[in-house]
């Protein structure tokens, strides 16, 4: 596309997205981002990516010397190695060059940053960047190429795309996408929807679509006009993006969503997560957000958070089979179908700019130096905070470990029981206080100034400035960058660990709780259990019921005792009172690294952590079950006679409506050399994709389609009620079995 060349000009921008790579045979750092003068803007600037090695070694035959660039650099390895730096004119070189160094093991340093990452963490961009340079108007945005840069605080309003699609589990399409656009201009509401009849939809914000392939290409064009800067959903990489990204291929189009057409690029950590790199915006799923905010929800379904936060949910929450609904609206009313679909989109939005989300997550930017999309990255965090300040004490960064290591203690103690009287204490981010408190450092800056406790402190002194101003996504964001630093520096697959480190952290960790019990003791309290970031202390007769007082005198105890210990003023980590509960139920399990409890609220509804169960492979009764045991036990009931009386609700049937499994079908159910329940269930309804819901009989599993008959009692209590019951009457000293047991022996 031709581009059209502006005068020269300044301008602020928020960087949104950076990325690098090669291009016709040279190295690209391209950032997009928004500018509160100049709209969208994307800056591409030439750079040769380079590594650093011992001034003494040569570099191999192998490699041809005209494509490389030799300098002296004033930086030495962290043993006092004298470095020099190597350039190449492209990545790919450059990873040539590290194969053929390994292979006559000449040792070499950070040829593993990013050269976009490099860029920000050097010129300090995190915040923001001041450009300027003769910018050309280029796929409706202005690009500058080679501008100059330099560091700028700029907040600048995004243009937000809330995305949400509705597709078929029985019928296998794509129904509808709906978009809702916020910021840097008008509101916009839009549905695509698969529909021969548009004369049904009678709206405008409705677009009718007679098939998919249609429908996709509609919806890409109208969103790259749109050209929002962030996406936002709800598990939408999981689900939405994933799921248009199978159509797409399956209709054989490019599913371009970035700017410039490019693809995003979708990625899975099981037991982590899902990722998207998205070339040119970034995409910002709510489920995770909010849980890393520290957001904590009895689940965190769309619905399930709506209503605790905003106190509204979807149109068909309530319906029986929302599957079935969804599919039936598409058959029989597009219109109801669109509204759904727009509204789940438009939740989003609000649960987004309610609760901060959008500041939450450029407090992060700020604390970390990253751009939007890198900053769940720990490692990436603290390299951009560490190596810049290395260098300037002319050192380099310390090479990856190569093996796993062991990580530092993170002692956790609690002993099962009912306590009472129990004020629960936050600690958040306790790693890093720890770190600040004890002035724990890397190995390369031991014998220099500090390093990592001034970063420490400006994150506390961030926080402490955003509870005095009541900003709640920016001691959340502070709180979240804390921990996540800390959490990276002591990791053994980073840079800057090492055994004597993490053996110092564990020690001055074990100081803190040591020193916490001691000032307990002298209120009058016990501190009955305690995790990395939480810590319980029953009451005794004469300790403060007050647990803004209790809280603030226990902190300042705790920083006598360390500083008596240490022999120099020690600052007490932060510590938030939660809550005093009237009881609380301790669950632990064998080598437990969390807190596993639960308390009731003063509204008598249930708080509990680590302690419930949420897959799939437990059903509705298993979780009913448990509820309402652990409810009964905090407000002293006796475990035994509910069990016993659940039990014989379960033999007559009282709870059939609860025995209906819901499980996902898989790729690997098929591959199993015994096919699981759920794959039995689904074959004798010929599925094989979707969910299926199917109750266990003396038959076997047979789908809910099928009104099943005969339930197997006997399954649902050996396997879903006694693991669970068995957790709460080990207090008792008994069991499901026991209990049993000795019942039938009274027949007798």
């Amino acid at each position: 596309m031709s581009s059209l060349r502006l005068p020269t000009c300044t301008a602020r921008l928020t960087p949104i997205f950076a990325d690098s790579n090669d291009r016709d045979g040279r190295h690209v750092i391209s950032v997009h981002g928004r500018s509160p003068e100049l709209g969208a803007v994307e800056i591409q600037l030439s750079h040769r990516p380079q590594l650093l090695l011992p001034r003494s070694a040569v570099l191999p035959a192998s490699l041809p010397a005209a494509r490389y660039r030799r300098e002296e650099s004033a930086l030495r390895s962290p043993q006092g190695v004298p470095l020099d730096q190597v350039s190449a004119a492209t990545f790919g070189e450059l990873r040539s060059a590290v194969d053929a160094l390994k292979a006559v093991n000449i040792p070499f340093w950070e040829a593993e940053v990013k050269s976009h990452e490099r860029l920000f963490m050097e010129l300090g961009l995190g915040e923001g960047v001041a450009l300027r340079g003769k910018p050309e108007l280029h796929d409706g945005r202005l690009l500058f190429k080679n501008p100059s840069l330099a560091p700028a605080r700029v907040d600048s309003e995004l243009r937000l795309a809330s995305l949400d699609i509705e597709n078929g589990v029985t019928i296998d399409h794509l129904f509808s996408i709906a978009v809702h656009i916020t910021g840097c201009g008008p509101e916009r509401r839009k549905v695509f929807v698969l529909a021969p009849d548009p004369s049904a939809l009678k709206s405008e914000d409705y677009e009718a679509h007679p098939d998919e392939a249609s429908l996709l290409a509609a919806f890409l064009k109208w969103f790259a006009a749109e050209d929002p800067d962030v996406i936002i959903g709800w598990y939408v990489i999981g689900h939405d993006l994933r799921y248009l990204q199978e159509r797409c291929d399956k209709n054989y189009m490019d599913f371009s969503l970035g700017r410039s057409g490019r693809k995003p690029v979708l990625s899975e950590i099981p037991g982590v997560g899902h990722f998207c790199t998205l070339p040119g915006r970034v995409v910002l799923d709510g489920l995770p957000l909010f849980r890393e905010a520290g957001y904590v929800f009895p689940d965190y379904k769309l619905e399930t958070v709506s209503r605790h936060l905003l106190g509204e949910g979807k149109e068909i929450d309530h319906t029986e089979d929302k599957v079935a609904e969804i599919e039936r609206m598409f058959r029989d009313d597009k219109p109801a179908l669109c509204r759904y679909n727009l509204q789940d989109c438009v939740l989003v939005t609000k649960l987004f700019r309610e609760y901060g989300m959008l500041d939450y997550v450029k407090a992060r930017c700020r604390s970390t130096g990253l751009q939007p999309g890198s900053i769940g990255i720990g490692g990436a965090a603290l390299d951009s905070l560490l190596l810049p300040r290395l260098h300037r004490r002319g050192i380099a960064a310390p090479p990856a470990p190569e093996g796993k290591g062991n990580a530092a203690t993170r002692p956790c103690r609690s002993r099962a029981g009912v306590y009472d009287r129990v004020v629960d204490i936050e600690c958040p981010a306790l790693a890093a206080e720890i770190l600040r408190s004890f002035a724990i450092e890397p190995p390369a800056v031991q014998d220099g100034p500090p390093m990592l406790a001034p970063l420490l402190e400006k994150l506390v002194s961030a926080r402490e400035t955003a509870l005095a101003r009541g900003l709640e996504p920016v001691r959340r964001a502070s709180e979240r960058s804390l921990a996540q630093i800390a959490d990276a520096f002591l990791s053994p697959a980073q840079r800057h660990q090492s055994p004597a480190v993490q053996s110092v952290f564990s020690n001055a960790l074990r100081s803190f709780h040591a020193a916490a019990e001691a000032a307990a003791k002298e209120l009058d309290a016990a501190l009955e259990a305690f995790d990395e970031e939480r810590l319980f202390f029953r009451l005794g007769k004469n300790s403060p019921d007050d647990i803004q007082a209790f809280t603030a005198e226990l902190s300042r105890r705790i920083g006598e005792q360390l500083s008596r210990d240490r022999g120099v003023a020690t600052p007490a980590p932060f510590l938030r009172p939660v809550a005093l509960h009237p009881r609380v139920l301790l669950l632990p399990r064998k080598d437990d690294s969390q807190l596993r409890w639960a308390a009731l609220a003063p509204d008598g509804s249930l708080l509990w952590d680590g302690i419930e169960f949420t897959t799939d492979a437990w059903s509705p009764l298993a979780l009913q079950f448990q509820r309402q045991l652990v409810t009964a036990v905090l407000r002293g009931d006796s475990a035994e006679r509910f069990t016993l009386d659940f039990l014989q609700q379960v033999r007559f049937g009282h709870h059939d409506a609860l025995l209906a499994y819901r499980r996902k079908l898989r790729d690997a159910d098929e591959r199993a050399k015994v096919p699981p329940p759920h794959l039995v269930a689904a074959r004798a309804l010929g599925r094989s994709f979707g969910h299926i819901s199917y109750v266990m009989t003396l038959s076997g599993p047979v789908p809910l389609e099928k009104q099943p008959q005969d339930p197997d009692y006997k399954h649902y209590i050996e396997e879903q009620i006694s693991p669970i019951a068995d957790a709460v009457l080990a207090l008792d000293d008994l069991s499901v079995d026991a209990l049993t047991g000795a019942r039938q022996m009274k027949l007798f």
